[in-house]
């Protein structure tokens, strides 16, 4: 197990890493790690911190954390983590004409893999509404995720309407519903699971003088079944899993000087129900922004904070934050009958630089999260204590743009840390990315565009580990063989008029294995396979074709 604050990098780079410590920018880099390509199993982080069992937050929906991979199937609505303090969204902009756009978007490639989103945007003066739906079926190199149903392993649906008058009112509901069959099935052994979320939020905007009022509640419904197989018949229905989540939160707010916010919660499952109130009060002058109040968060009523500093300065960009809050308790289709609220104190530092082609960003966070409960897998038999843990992020990213149609992206961050289950247990993570165009044909009619990406995934875990049966991610006493990792991902499109046609490789080290081991005989075809978790085959390459066809009237 790592020890905290100790992080050894050798020369210039560890002399950064010290400076990082005491004036960086907190980088939001929300990734999914997959196990494959369906999207189905995978864990979600924020520059690997997981955030298993978390609200998210999409538009005005608030959806369960138990849905692990869901920033790959909303219907394209960007996804961030939701926390508990003033986060409210507004209603929008809108255009003065109407409008209708829509998409399809199909991508079709090995292995069943086969995914379709639609969307369809209406907008008028005022109004906006947005219909999508998706789907995902994969098979897996095995076939060992084609389910005994036959249906698609992911399916959602989602419906968002906005309206606002010339008063500064204004109202946005959303409706979505998300499905999925998951499982590992073989034959004589394997399991499923079924998991159905329904989410409604609703947002309400008032002005009266410099005051402006904000009104958000949501309402979720998670029911998750769990069952074995043996052979082609399901044996045993093996657990239940209901969870009711409701949240209502207001704000007033006095221009950029004062705010005034209340936030009530509650969530309960079958066996347990938690209730907690959060009330705050914060102002915002020029650089500085803050937030202090309390919350009663089961038995006790805790302190809550939340400070933020910002300078430019010339090119220069520094931050600050201070951020002390309770973590609503982590349900698990284990126990849920006691206190589960996690104290989480943060400490986040950041310096940027910015000029037209160069975007450079180093970041620090330092967590202490108390009463987190760590999940172990001991002898088969699952183990949770409430444990004192820490978490010390370090991230550099850059954003180099040589050229109109060229760009080249990095991101490094690097984890210490004293309990697994807290990461996504890779130690050292760098992703770099190439996007560029190639000359203009037949005089702008057909564009040709390529991006090449590649992750590097050093000093692994051993112990970490994710149980897609259980939903949870675990330590693991018995350590697993996880070896280094290099996704790497091709794509080449060509874009003709409103239609975007596209090839794309998930994992070429794997085709390109023989070429390497021509260079180094080490480096085989399995010296490339990513195991991202002991429970399913490991991540084979993906050839897939792809339409993206967008029109409007």
């Amino acid at each position: 197990m790592h020890h905290l604050m100790k992080v050894k990098l050798p020369g210039l780079l560890g002399s950064w890493f010290l400076i990082c410590t005491v004036v960086t920018a907190q980088s939001a880099a929300l990734t999914v790690l997959p196990f494959e390509f369906s999207g189905q199993h995978g864990l979600a982080s924020d520059d690997g911190r997981l955030l298993y069992d978390r609200d998210w937050h999409s538009g005005i929906q608030i959806i369960p954390g138990g849905m692990i991979a869901n920033p790959l199937r909303l219907g394209g609505e960007g996804i961030m983590p939701v926390e508990i303090g003033p986060l409210f969204d507004t209603v929008g902009v809108f255009i003065d004409s109407a409008r209708v756009r829509s998409r399809l978007k199909y991508r079709r490639g090995d292995y069943n893999f086969d995914q379709l989103l639609a969307r369809v945007d209406f907008t008028d003066r005022n109004r906006h509404l947005t219909v999508s739906g998706f789907k995902r079926t994969y098979a897996g190199m095995y076939g060992e995720l084609a389910n005994l149903d036959n249906i698609p392993l992911q399916q959602s649906y989602r419906c968002d309407y906005r309206f606002a008058d010339d008063d500064g009112r204004g109202t946005v509901v959303s409706v979505g519903k998300y499905l999925s069959n998951d499982g590992f099935y073989l034959p004589g052994a394997g399991f499923g699971v079924k998991n159905e979320s329904l989410t409604a939020s609703l947002l309400s905007t008032a002005a009266r003088g410099p005051w402006q009022f904000t009104g958000h509640g949501g309402l979720m419904l998670n029911e998750r079944s769990r069952h074995y197989q043996a052979g082609d018949s399901l044996v045993a229905e093996k657990a239940n899993f209901r969870y009711w989540r409701n949240l209502a939160r207001y704000r007033a707010g006095n221009g950029d000087t004062l705010t005034i916010g209340l936030r009530i919660e509650d969530h309960s499952t079958a066996r347990a129900s938690h209730r907690g109130i959060l009330f705050s009060a914060g102002i915002n002058k020029g650089n500085f922004s803050g937030m202090l109040g309390g919350q009663v968060a089961g038995p006790r009523l805790r302190p809550y904070w939340d400070l933020q500093y910002h300078r430019p300065a010339g090119r220069l960009l520094m931050k600050f934050k201070l951020q002390g809050m309770t973590v609503a308790p982590r349900f698990t289709q284990g126990r849920q009958d006691d206190d589960r609220w996690e104290d989480h104190y943060r400490l986040a530092a950041g310096l940027g630089w910015r000029q037209p082609s160069l975007d450079v960003q180093i970041s620090s966070n330092f967590e202490i999260r108390r009463d987190f409960h760590q999940f172990r897998l001991e002898a088969d038999s699952l183990v949770i204590n409430p444990v004192n843990a820490e978490l010390w992020t370090n991230v550099i990213q850059m954003r180099w743009s040589p050229w109109d149609s060229w760009n080249f992206a990095l991101h490094y961050r690097h984890l210490e840390y004293s309990h697994v289950s807290m990461t996504d247990g890779i130690g050292d993570r760098l992703d770099m990315v190439i996007n560029g165009g190639l000359p203009i044909l037949f005089k702008g009619a057909l564009d040709l565009r390529l991006m090449l990406a590649a992750g590097f995934w050093l000093n692994r875990d051993r112990h970490f580990h994710w149980d897609p049966a259980r939903c949870l991610p675990l330590y693991r006493a018995t350590p697993f063989n996880y070896r280094n990792a290099f996704p790497i991902t091709f794509r080449l499109e060509a874009h003709v008029s409103t239609v975007i046609i596209s090839y794309q490789i998930d994992n070429l080290a794997v085709k390109l294995a023989p070429l390497l081991a021509q260079i180094n005989s080490n480096w085989d075809r399995s010296y490339f396979t990513i195991d991202g978790n002991s429970d399913l085959y490991p991540l084979p390459a993906l050839v897939s074709f792809g339409v993206d066809w967008q029109f409007s009237q």
